[in-house]
């Protein structure tokens, strides 16, 4: 596929015209099959420049390794703030291969816990990835009825479509 060929792609997938030369260089990279690591803005710092933290939780993976503990280390460290692992309290399948929210829902529903006060809290919690949301508002809930006073979700990656209806 050609620029041309995927201009007009794109455009028809995102509905613009318009890609800035740094995405250009992305999506060339990609149609040459190489390695492209993307990182995109969130507005975080921006919503959340003056909020202090209390704690900094991190979501344990189904399989991924130490992926998400090792950025939460980074996070935790530059913050300063405590870090602690929320506990699996019963196993789980990885959210990718549920094909709608309330598959995934259901399948972390119940799943986590923390074994310390988090009353009056404020607590950044890290994950992964986020597609449908349902494991970042699982644990959020989870956190609130155990007297979080505020969550303010971070993930490494966000998927592009979502489910799969």
């Amino acid at each position: 596929m050609n620029r041309q060929e995927a201009e007009l792609k794109l455009k028809y997938i995102f509905g613009f015209d318009n890609f800035f030369d740094d995405q250009w260089k992305t999506i060339d990279r990609i149609l040459q099959k190489k390695r492209v690591l993307l990182i995109e803005k969130t507005g975080f710092g921006k919503t959340f420049k003056e909020q202090k933290f209390d704690l900094l939780l991190f979501v344990p993976p189904t399989k991924s390794g130490k992926l998400v503990e090792n950025f939460a280390i980074k996070i935790a460290s530059t913050l300063q703030l405590p870090i602690f692992p929320l506990l699996k309290i019963r196993d789980t399948k990885e959210q990718k291969i549920f094909q709608n929210n309330s598959l995934k829902t259901e399948n972390i529903k119940n799943a986590f816990t923390i074994n310390f006060n988090i009353i009056n809290k404020s607590i950044l919690l890290i994950d992964d990835i986020f597609d449908s949301g349902a494991t970042i508002k699982e644990i959020g809930k989870m956190l609130s009825n155990k007297g979080a006073k505020f969550i303010a979700p971070l993930v490494i990656a966000k998927t592009v479509g979502g489910d799969i209806v």
